[in-house]
């Protein structure tokens, strides 16, 4: 059986849809608007870890990954 590697264009496509399932989770909880939980996640020290391919955060799951972020902007989780 042959050695299946996954590439750095998987790993991206992976992370963008992560990200959205994020920005949705975070929705039901924020009362922010998409673009602002975007932007805010993406500045945030969470956001920064999930673009990160050494973190592998993205194997997580986005439950995971709002907890993280939740708790760095001291929010409670959901």
């Amino acid at each position: 059986m042959a050695k299946q590697t996954v590439t750095k264009e998987q790993i991206e496509c992976s992370i963008d849809l992560m990200l959205m399932m994020i920005v949705e989770e975070l929705q039901e909880t924020l009362s922010m608007s998409a673009p602002e939980i975007l932007e805010s996640f993406l500045l945030s020290k969470t956001g920064q870890s999930l673009y990160d391919p050494d973190t592998k955060f993205w194997c997580f799951g986005p439950s995971y990954i709002v907890d993280l972020f939740l708790d760095e902007i001291k929010l409670p989780s959901i």
